[in-house]
C-alpha cells in the first residue's frame, strides 16, 4: 500500500457477507492523521483519537440537525383558501378540477406553486 492510500477497510462498506463496492458516503469525513499508521502501532492513543473524531463528528452532525430542525419550525405553515363550487364540492379555481377532501386539494395547490415556482 502506497503512504497516500487509505485501507480499504476504511473506504468499503461493510455487509455481513463480504464486502459492498459501494464508497461509503461520509468517505471524507474520515479524516486521519497523515501518520496513521504509526498512530495504530500505540493502541491507547489510536483509540482515543478515533473515540475524539466520532465524538467531534456526532455533535455537529447533531448541530447540523438541529439547525434544520429550527429552519423547518420557523417556517410557517401554508394556510388555503379552500374554494367550493354550487354543489359544494371543492375545487382547484385555475384548472377546475373538484375534490373530495381538504388533503387531496391541499396537496394539488401546493403541486401547482412548485410548477410554478419552476416556470418561474
Amino acid at each position: 500500500m502506497y503512504a497516500n492510500e487509505r485501507p480499504t477497510t476504511l473506504v468499503w462498506t461493510p455487509c455481513t457477507h463480504g464486502v459492498f463496492r459501494i464508497t461509503k458516503k461520509r468517505y471524507f469525513t474520515l479524516s486521519l492523521a497523515q501518520s496513521w499508521e504509526e498512530l495504530a502501532t500505540q493502541r491507547s492513543e489510536w483509540r482515543t483519537a478515533v473515540n475524539t473524531g466520532i465524538e467531534n463528528f456526532e455533535r455537529s452532525r447533531l448541530e447540523d440537525l438541529d439547525a434544520k430542525r429550527l429552519i423547518r419550525k420557523t417556517r410557517p405553515k401554508p394556510s388555503y383558501n379552500y374554494t367550493r363550487n354550487s354543489s359544494g364540492s371543492l375545487y382547484y379555481a385555475s384548472c377546475n378540477r373538484t375534490f373530495k377532501t381538504k388533503f387531496g386539494f391541499a396537496s394539488h395547490a401546493r403541486a401547482h406553486e412548485r410548477a410554478q415556482a419552476k416556470t418561474s
